[in-house]
């Protein structure tokens, strides 16, 4: 019951080849242009493994030397990075010449470049361990016949960790006697011969004899012949068997059955089942919008919540399925109407105790109750009448769900940004003041003051991480940060209260010369209100303090203001907000600042 030969070369393909070699070229192109432009003979790239210096990359070298004894050589040409980061490593160059001060700042960018690439390198090769150890056999590769890889399963079965089994000869772990028939089937794979599982024994350890299943295919890798293979412990295959049938038939999920083990279970209780037959049906509300405003993970939570419900509320002899991204269905063998309407009352009672006990997005449910009485009834067809209740309580409560969702979200951001509560209300302080110097209408100073209070919501979609970062961010952080105007537009076409302002908030961050975001329009294009609301939004960041920047004075990003009026702010409002804000319009501001 191993990996076939198919299996396990796609799963070499999956997760190793396209990606590592993608950045391994990206370093060799990255010293091979710096080699240019600074005239360098000698390049190598050094990584700290198991406590062992060894090359990534070397470039210049004639023969094979001491790279780290070589490298920490004192020279007058010669330019050593240590790695800053979690990775332990170093990069050398060498031009034969001195070093200008000029050339050592444009090597240390270069080599910290370098150290990013590499460090995204060791993050895929993270990657890598983490799907071979998720593998539920075990799984090993030899480099040119010696162990270089092996997962968590295999140690297990073979009482090595992969410290004791790094570079030591594979067959050394295989009974002597068998080791013949290794040596002829790893002939016969060289030949480009289809190998075949193959059972054998190895030595554990504790010197135990084992029986197991090999698999095993043969590559070459960057010069390297490798073999990547499959090993399974012939004592456990049973389990094993069990374990896959059990993988096919849950959701991976919630634990659950899935769709095609409900009907299955539904067909068989609909022969042979013991009647009355209740089933009930759950829906989750708004489960869209809350992953597409959230993120899955927060989705992901409040379904494994709710599976827990049913687990824990319905009796052992349910047969609890996901039958859908937001569907859930329980079969009740046994059970009448009214015990069934009582476990739904007491599904629907456990979910308001959840709510009232949970500070996160509140779980809405729907439920329908449909119960087959004989075997007369088919149970798909009360399947499908327990669905249509269901259907029209969700249809109901779907307004209610939104308004609680927007509220929970308003709460989340200040969670999220402590900042956020404070800066929302100094911005309507200030929008106020700027709309009434405009002359903007009733609804439009209503829309603003709103889109003052809700203009960043999509932030509670961004991580903390990159929320609460003391320090300026990097390109991939900006371009994260940059998503959080589409993610609030989509949160507030959710709310009815909300999706009047759904167009501005997704253009809040948009600029008068048209370098701004996400839309990249220009002068008049901006809605008014957008003009006013980045005016107020740049002087309150200005003068706000920050965890990795002091405030500047009102009259200084007043200059700031006057400074950008024509590029980044429409020059028209920016010489009203200019002008026209006095002592009194900030008081309250920098009162609460």
């Amino acid at each position: 019951m191993g990996l076939n030969a198919s299996d396990i070369l796609l799963l070499f393909e999956l997760f190793n080849e396209t990606a590592l070699k993608e950045i391994d070229d990206l370093i060799s192109e990255a010293v091979e242009k710096l080699g240019r432009i600074l005239e360098i003979k000698k390049t190598a790239v050094l990584l700290k493994e198991r406590g062992v210096y060894r090359s990534l990359g070397q470039w210049g070298f004639k023969s094979t030397v001491d790279l780290k004894e070589f490298a920490e050589k004192p020279s007058v040409g010669r330019f050593v990075y240590s790695f800053s980061g979690k990775t332990e490593g170093l990069i050398f160059f060498e031009t034969g010449k001195r070093i200008t001060e000029r050339e050592k700042m444009i090597l240390k960018m270069a080599a910290r470049r370098i150290e990013e690439i590499v460090a995204l390198r060791q993050r895929e090769l993270e990657l890598i361990k983490n799907i071979f150890d998720a593998v539920p056999v075990g799984m090993f590769l030899i480099r040119n016949g010696r162990f270089w890889v092996v997962n968590s399963h295999f140690e297990k079965i073979s009482g090595y960790d992969l410290e004791e089994l790094y570079e030591k000869e594979a067959l050394e772990i295989v009974f002597p006697k068998d080791r013949p028939l290794l040596k002829y089937i790893v002939e016969r794979m060289l030949k480009g011969l289809s190998p075949h599982p193959c059972e054998f024994r190895i030595v554990t350890k504790e010197g135990r004899i084992k029986w197991v299943e090999g698999q095993a295919v043969h590559l070459v890798h960057r010069g390297n012949k490798m073999v990547l293979g499959s090993l399974m412990d012939l004592a456990h295959r049973e389990k094993y068997v069990q374990k896959l049938e059990r993988i096919k038939s849950r959701d991976p999920l919630t634990g659950l059955y899935n769709r095609a083990s409900f009907e299955s279970q539904l067909d068989y209780l609909g022969k042979k089942g013991k009647y009355p037959i209740s089933i009930i049906v759950a829906d989750f509300n708004g489960l869209k919008e809350i992953n597409d405003s959230m993120g899955f993970q927060e989705g992901d939570r409040l379904l494994t919540a709710f599976a827990g419900l049913l687990k824990k509320i319905l009796p052992s002899s349910a047969f609890l399925a996901r039958v859908g991204d937001d569907e859930f269905a329980a079969l009740l063998p046994q059970v009448d109407e009214g015990t069934g309407l009582e476990m739904v009352s007491r599904l629907r009672m456990a979910v308001e105790k959840y709510n009232d006990h949970s500070n996160s997005i509140p779980m809405k449910i729907a439920f329908g109750l449909s119960t087959a009485q004989n075997k007369g009834e088919l149970l798909g067809d009360s399947f499908k009448k327990a669905e249509e209740p269901m259907t029209k309580e969700k249809i109901c409560c779907g307004l209610s769900f939104k308004s609680k969702t927007v509220d929970a979200l308003l709460t989340a951001l200040s969670e999220h940004d402590c900042y956020a509560e404070q800066h929302s209300r100094r911005m309507q302080h200030l929008c106020f003041f700027l709309g009434d110097r405009v002359g903007l209408s009733p609804k439009q100073k209503v829309d603003l003051a709103l889109l003052a209070q809700v203009h960043d919501v999509g932030k509670v979609g961004i991580s903390d991480r990159i929320i609460l970062k003391e320090g300026p961010l990097t390109t991939e952080e900006w371009e994260i940060m940059r998503l959080h105007p589409e993610k609030g537009c989509r949160i507030a076409m959710a709310a009815p209260e909300l999706a009047d302002i759904a167009h501005l908030i997704l253009k809040h961050h948009e600029r008068w010369d048209g370098k701004g975001y996400p839309l990249k329009l220009k002068k008049e294009e901006i809605p008014l209100e957008c003009r006013i609301l980045s005016i107020v939004d740049a002087f309150d960041a200005m003068t706000s303090d920050r965890p990795y920047r002091k405030s500047m004075s009102p009259e200084r990003a007043l200059e700031e203001i006057r400074r950008c009026a024509g590029s980044q702010f429409d020059p028209e409002m920016a010489e009203i907000f200019v002008k026209n804000i006095s002592e009194d319009d900030l008081d309250p501001y920098l009162n609460d600042s």
